[in-house]
């Protein structure tokens, strides 16, 4: 029955307003089936209240006010349990809502119940105990040791972010894109910064405060999660030295994120410049190998492979970039200086994770690559009793008390058994090897040296805009530590791309850059 309502308010509802609903559902719903049933709960919603109340002054405010009660039904799929007297905050947080029916007024009530747990701890502290506690300005004053004052604007900013957000309603879903961590240190840091950013949450943090200061209150209202649980979460960054604050209680990113968009710029740029590097490096390689071969850098016969991979590990990747200690912005909480930077894009799978282990004056890197299906290297190499077990068996030595061991590097590609007796894998960098190699080296930077000055003028004009403010004193570094990461990244993926790298059939002599070094 549409006789109590104005006719130019149902031909307002069906004609103009139904469609500006349907894009208002959209907007907010990622499902088209969804937006169009909220659509139509919100046309019936204002449909019912128009019959109730039909002399409505002001109709488009009355219309949206329903529109974006209508909306939050669509959210509130938890419970809030604080109180039921709100009364004192209806007339603050939305001045269009006196009047309408109680069950919008009742969405409101559970709006505010959630709105007040994104507020930071000290808001929703003195919100919590005026409003729903009933203790006088002065008592919250004296119970939590702050002026009066501090009280006054307490409250004030409180219900001004009540207001603000359930005036303007937004869904958020903790969804970010993807972002991984990188570090590249003078010193290792004890801080498991992977661990940390593995998890969403921190990640998302991140995103929203790289270069931008955001409070807890902030925070919470972007990524709907409540402030307790944010506190928390910045409180353990902040620990890890990745997270710094302001005076104003305030929040940024203390490293770099560089976009997807701008390492596909970068990317491009270096693997336009190993088109002709890798053509000069393969011309090498079948005058180098022999020689290569004469070093004795395996113990057995190994594959030409296994050669190529050692020889891919050593040849330069760009020009040589010096760092100043002045170049390091980051403080780790273990005291240690080093660049932290994060792509806000797919993983890098042909990164390369290193580690060294020192046992005897000799140091034995262990490498891993999720590209070729090589992990735990490092962690396995980082175990002295391993890495000991390895170095016995570069000098002839073997142990059947180490039988286990042994198994353990076969399995993992890092010794065979030839006849009998137990080999390493690894290639073993001698004095006499890294004299060849010095040589190449130097041959192959001549060459690629001109090639990365130009990269680098290029690369920093990407890297340098997208510096937030409190970091730009150490651009410079940044450019060279994202320069140094992908040339390494981009040129071992072109080798394997073009063939000169090879996956073998068998474990045994499974590839990597894992290698010992011995003086």
């Amino acid at each position: 029955m549409t006789e109590n309502i104005p006719q130019q308010h149902v031909e307002q509802l069906v004609k103009t307003y139904y469609p500006l609903f349907i894009s208002f559902a959209k907007s907010r719903l990622s499902s088209r089936h969804d937006a169009e049933d909220l659509a139509q709960d919100i046309m019936i919603a204002c449909y019912e209240s128009l019959k109730r109340n039909p002399q409505i002054e002001n109709i488009n405010a009355y219309l949206w006010s329903i529109a974006h009660y209508t909306l939050q039904r669509w959210y509130s799929k938890k419970k809030w349990v604080l109180t039921d007297d709100v009364s004192s905050f209806t007339n603050v947080v939305h001045e269009q809502s006196i009047g309408l029916e109680p069950m919008i007024l009742e969405e409101e009530r559970m709006q505010i119940r959630h709105e007040i747990l994104h507020l930071s701890q000290h808001i929703r502290q003195t919100m919590i105990s005026f409003y729903f506690e009933g203790m006088s300005m002065a008592d919250i004053a004296e119970d939590q040791m702050i002026p009066l004052s501090k009280v006054k604007y307490y409250l004030f900013t409180g219900k001004s972010k009540i207001k603000e957000n359930m005036m303007n309603p937004t869904q958020t879903l903790l969804r970010p894109e993807e972002l991984h961590l990188y570090k590249s240190a003078i010193d290792f840091s004890s801080v498991n910064l992977w661990s940390v950013y593995q998890r969403t949450l921190p990640r998302q943090i991140a995103l929203l405060c790289h270069g931008t200061d955001l409070d807890v209150t902030d925070l919470s209202m972007s990524t709907g999660v409540p402030a307790m649980y944010l506190e928390e979460e910045l409180q353990l960054l902040m620990q890890s030295g990745t997270m710094k604050s302001t005076n104003q209680k305030k929040y940024r990113t203390n490293f770099h994120i560089l976009s997807s968009s701008k390492i596909e710029e970068l990317v491009q740029l270096f693997h336009a410049m190993h088109e002709d590097y890798f053509s000069e490096i393969s011309n090498r390689w079948q005058r180098d190998l022999d020689q290569l071969k004469s070093t004795d850098l395996f113990q057995y016969e190994a594959s030409d492979q296994q050669y190529a991979w050692f020889y891919a590990n050593q040849i330069p990747d760009s020009m040589i970039l010096a760092w100043q200690d002045e170049e390091y912005p980051q403080i780790l909480s273990c005291g240690s200086r080093a660049f932290i930077f994060a792509a806000q894009a797919k993983e890098f799978r042909w990164s390369m994770g290193a580690t060294p282990t020192e046992i005897e004056g000799v140091t034995i890197w262990g490498s891993d690559c999720l590209e070729l299906g090589i992990e735990g290297n490092q962690a396995l190499l980082h175990r002295h009793e391993v890495a000991n077990a390895l170095w016995d068996l570069c000098r002839g030595l073997t142990k059947p008390e180490d039988e286990e061991l042994y198994a353990e590097l076969i399995q993992k590609g890092m010794a065979t058994r030839i006849e009998g007796a137990v080999y390493t894998t690894l290639p073993i960098s001698t004095p006499k090897s890294r004299a060849f190699m010095t040589q190449i080296q130097h041959e192959l930077y001549s060459f690629i040296s001109p090639k990365m000055e130009e990269l680098f003028e290029s690369a920093t004009k990407i890297i340098a805009p997208t510096i937030p403010h409190d970091l730009k004193p150490y651009t410079n570094g940044y450019v060279k530590t994202w320069i140094s990461f992908l040339a390494g990244v981009t040129l071992k993926e072109t080798l394997y791309k073009k063939g000169f790298l090879k996956l073998p059939k068998d474990r045994e002599s499974a590839p990597g850059f894992s290698f010992i070094y011995q003086p």
